[in-house]
């Protein structure tokens, strides 16, 4: 279960009109016109080694993001997981660490709307959403998985609700708060570079 998109303007400087995400929510990935589930869009990337499909999406709702406090469109869908393995363990591993697992859609616009700072995609036509292993443009497009039978569409949609509510995802502990997550330098870790390979050598 994932938030796909939501209003406003995402990373990648394009933007999503509220009432056009409503209109469109309850026309997706209906039976047999299914959503596709890639990896890192390697649906549309023509030289990515990734397969182009790993599943499917079969339902979508607009809904209101409590934690992004906007409105947006949720996604429910299915991994092979026993086809991609590989794949599964990447997701589970991120979502085990970060307690989540980040998405993003793949569109095309009816028309394309330019301002001074950004795009508007109007009537958007979604045709994909990749599970991720990298940042997505939509801060908020995150998602919950699980490979228990037990754990079926109501409860990963409670879990991925509560845990937004329940603590802000942030970058890992280990990352100094002084330092930005994009651009600029990197932190002198030398010296803990140095005693790590003390203590490697001692342990050798």
């Amino acid at each position: 279960v994932a938030w796909m998109v939501h209003e406003g303007v995402n990373s990648n400087r394009q933007s999503f009109i509220k009432e056009e995400l409503e209109k469109v929510a309850p026309t997706l990935f209906k039976a047999p016109n299914l959503g596709v589930m890639d990896f890192n869009h390697s649906a549309v990337h023509p030289f990515s080694d990734d397969p182009k499909d790993v599943g499917v999406w079969y339902k979508a709702e607009y809904a209101y993001d409590a934690k992004a406090e906007k409105w947006g469109i949720l996604a429910t869908g299915m991994l092979w997981s026993w086809l991609f393995p590989d794949h599964a363990d990447i997701l589970l591993a991120d979502q085990a660490r970060k307690g989540k697992i980040s998405f993003s859609m793949g569109c095309i616009a009816s028309t394309v709307e330019f301002t001074d700072e950004f795009e508007i995609l109007h009537n958007p036509i979604f045709f994909t959403v990749s599970a991720l292993d990298v940042p997505p443009a939509d801060r908020s497009a995150h998602g919950m998985g699980s490979e228990d039978v037990e754990d079926d569409e109501d409860t990963l949609r409670q879990r991925l609700l509560s845990a937004a509510l329940a603590k802000p995802w942030k970058a890992a502990a280990l990352v100094p708060k002084t330092h930005p997550i994009q651009g600029g330098s990197m932190p002198d870790n030398s010296e803990i570079i140095e005693q790590l390979t003390e203590a490697r050598l001692t342990a050798e």
